[in-house]
């Protein structure tokens, strides 16, 4: 035991040490090799040298996912190796993408993975475009929107209503159309339309409500301050919907 933790109430298997142990282990599972097959698991701007047969092999990712839908693998190779690579592909994306020197691919995930098995070249660029429409995640009469993997949150810093009135979301078949909006203080941040308050009953017509990602939702600390992830729907006693 560390000297004084039984007063602090801090133990290594708590979340405050699981966090950055977390963030730790992040780098370790961007990518995955055995002997035949380079697996690559997060998207993430990283550089990794990796041994294949007798030569190291370069492997570079650019890109700004997931503010974009885009990331770019590019190989550095001292001669061509053949092997397979395993792109994960989210459960999320329902539409993902792959090219190879700009060449589309057959995409069809089988355990999560994109296996794509050839003879790589120095300079070989792989293209993936996630599917990052907007979708809503519905539990006990209340909508979560996420974009990607992001879940947004509505926060009264925007001061575009009360974070905690019902709202009602235009959406088609449980996806939502957002614009990119600017804000100062959010990693992301949109607009989407919706019916807000009782105005669901009355006729009202949709109006803009601002969600940002739920990291930069209600961090500031201040008391006065409120965010929220499940925005509630109206319920209208009359038809019980």
């Amino acid at each position: 035991r560390v000297r004084g933790e039984e007063q602090c109430g801090l133990h290594t298997n708590c979340c405050n040490a699981n966090g950055p142990r977390g963030f730790a282990a992040i780098t370790s599972n961007v990518y995955a090799c055995t002997d035949s097959c380079l697996y690559v698991n997060l998207y993430v701007p990283s550089e990794a040298t990796i041994k294949k047969g007798k030569q190291n092999m370069t492997i570079t990712q650019t890109g700004d996912y997931p503010r974009t839908n885009e990331m770019t693998l590019r190989l550095k190779l001292s001669a061509p190796a053949t092997f397979d690579m395993a792109l994960r592909l989210p459960g999320w994306s329902r539409a993902t993408t792959v090219s190879i020197n700009g060449e589309a691919q057959p995409v069809h995930a089988e355990r999560g993975y994109q296996n794509i098995s050839r003879e790589w070249k120095d300079g070989d660029e792989i293209k993936i475009s996630f599917d990052m429409t907007a979708h809503l995640v519905k539990l006990n009469g209340s909508n979560a929107v996420m974009y990607g993997p992001i879940v947004l949150a509505r926060d009264s810093r925007f001061a575009d209503g009360d974070v905690d009135e019902m709202v009602s979301l235009v959406q088609k078949n449980g996806t939502v159309a957002l614009t990119p909006a600017t804000c100062e203080w959010a990693w992301m941040s949109f607009t989407a339309q919706a019916v807000v308050g009782l105005d669901t009953f009355d006729n009202g017509a949709p109006r803009s409500i601002h969600l940002c990602d739920f990291s930069s939702a209600g961090n500031t600390w201040q008391q006065d301050e409120r965010y929220r992830i499940w925005l509630p729907e109206a319920y209208d006693p009359q038809t019980g919907e």
